[in-house]
């Protein structure tokens, strides 16, 4: 599996680079609860060859590995519906009623967060439609890919017409820099996804060989050209020239994605309360020691040694009352704090709109809970299936509350998508080399060759997604992924 192919197959799971995956959860609150609440539990699963444990991989490093994005999902529009202007809900048609109003900051902000949502929407747009015609290609349904692709590529130049339509209009009424820019990044926006989703299509309709792809193939690699020339006219091999294209694709990718991400405020309670906890188990520390002091001093003399022994003591005992205390407030389960507490802000910035508690430890086996268990033990190698290879097991916990209902909020914007980014390298760092060698005798000449077997590591993860439902059980939702990686960074991600 290639990160090409994930972005046709829409995998929920995948990997970004050579070092890092991410798992995004798309999570809609029920407008029947006061509170929306689910919770997500990971259990990393590491073979102890890589040795990681907690004094080679502290609970700081899996932080500084791992980041939590929380923004708006998309709204889901057709490219139909979003051509249609008279459909309220559609960024494009809003963009239109916008450019007639009357000319100051709040309209002129409006169009500007519509021309960022257009971005997206049309972007989501683009890619589920290559998802679905990638999906009818696979399935050898070739008349309804053909014609998807032509309906495809008439919605597109349909789009580009009206945008730049609405585009001129926009700029002979409106004399700001700023809107003219939007609509610029607009247009080079668009036509870097294009040419991404386009072309990924042409290399599956060529990898088919088919005749009677032909005429679409034609159809989609002149609309490729046209694409392509107004992202550059210069030569790819010249490298400045490639560093340009991918650094101002990058830009524009964070200005309107960026545009969907929710602000929040993500803090350490247990550092922040660290003075009143500490304070608090001192107090009762001191009060346990005081009053057993006070007791033995009624059987013992003050400058005997028994009392002077038993004082020690009752100190040492104090201390450890202290410590024992402070301890809990930070277990993973009996705890007074979770590890990070992220405030999430609704998308006008004026209220809190939900809140992200996350927790990580270490656990043992018998800590694991049964289903998970199950789920991990039935797939090792059906070679050894009666022996399972010893293992370090991670757990990380998030919980999401959301206290907002969906018609107090824009009704487009209020789906979340919550994405977990993790960063494996540090935990290839005892790893052996990418490749083994391997003695083999060749049959026929009897030759002995020496072929170089890849090395790899299985780092399997299950998540267990839990959301409450009014008058129901806990929904429960399990899935599982194996990341197979080297020294080098991951290979690949498998569904076993």
């Amino acid at each position: 599996m290639t990160h090409f192919s994930d972005i046709l197959e829409g995998d929920d799971i995948y990997f970004r680079d050579r070092w890092q995956f991410e798992q995004k959860y798309d999570f809609l609150p029920d407008p029947e609860l006061a509170t929306n609440e689910y919770t997500q539990d990971f259990y990393f699963f590491i073979p102890n060859a890589l040795q990681i444990n907690r004094n080679t991989y502290t609970i700081e490093q899996f932080y500084k590995d791992q980041t939590n994005m929380i923004r708006s999902k998309t709204p889901v529009f057709s490219l139909k519906e979003i051509l249609d202007l008279n459909n309220s809900s559609s960024p494009l048609a809003r963009i239109d009623g916008l450019k007639d109003e009357e000319q100051n900051t709040v309209t002129q902000s409006l169009i500007e967060k519509e021309v960022k949502l257009l971005g997206n929407v049309v972007r989501s747009a683009i890619r589920t439609n290559a998802q679905e015609l990638s999906s009818l290609l696979e399935q050898e349904l070739y008349d309804e890919f053909i014609k998807g692709c032509h309906e495809m590529c008439d919605e597109l130049e349909e789009y580009q017409n009206t945008f730049e339509g609405i585009k001129k209009e926009t700029a002979d009424k409106w004399d700001t820099p700023s809107i003219h820019k939007h609509f610029e990044y607009m247009t080079t926006f668009l036509n870097h996804v294009v040419n991404q989703y386009l072309i990924l299509l042409l290399e599956r309709i060529r990898y088919s060989d088919d005749q009677k792809f032909q005429e679409i193939d034609a159809r989609i690699t002149e609309m490729l050209k046209t694409t392509q020339k107004m992202i550059t006219d210069k030569d790819l091999s010249d490298k400045r020239e490639g560093e340009k294209i991918i650094y101002r694709k990058s830009l524009l990718n964070k200005f309107f994605v960026y545009a969907l991400l929710l602000n929040t405020d993500r803090f350490s309670p247990g550092q922040r309360y660290q003075n009143l906890t500490g304070a608090i188990a001192a107090g009762i520390a001191m009060l346990v020691f005081f009053t057993l002091f006070v007791w033995q001093g009624q059987f013992f003399l003050i400058n005997s040694t028994p009392f002077i022994v038993i004082t020690v003591f009752l100190y040492i005992l104090k201390d450890r009352i202290k410590e024992g205390i402070k301890t809990f407030t930070h277990h993973r389960t009996l705890g007074w704090f979770s590890d990070y507490t992220t405030k999430i802000m609704s998308p006008d910035d004026k209220s809190v709109l939900g809140v992200l508690t996350e927790k990580f430890s270490y656990i043992s086996e018998d800590e694991i809970p049964e289903e998970i268990s199950t789920i991990r033990s039935r797939e090792f190698d059906s070679m050894m299936e009666d022996y399972k290879l010893p293992e370090t097991v991670m757990y990380y916990t998030k919980k999401m509350k959301i206290n907002q209902k969906p018609r107090e909020l824009e009704a487009r914007r209020f789906m979340l998508n919550v994405i977990f980014r993790f960063n494996i390298r540090h935990f290839m760092d005892k790893a052996s080399n990418p490749y083994s060698p391997y003695l083999w005798l060749n049959e026929e000449t009897g030759e002995i060759k020496v072929w170089h077997l890849p090395k790899v590591y299985h780092l399997n993860i299950i998540v267990r997604t839990t959301t409450k439902q009014p008058g129901k059980k806990p929904k429960k939702e399990l899935s599982k992924v194996r990341i197979v990686a080297d020294k080098s960074g991951i290979k690949r991600i498998e569904y076993p």
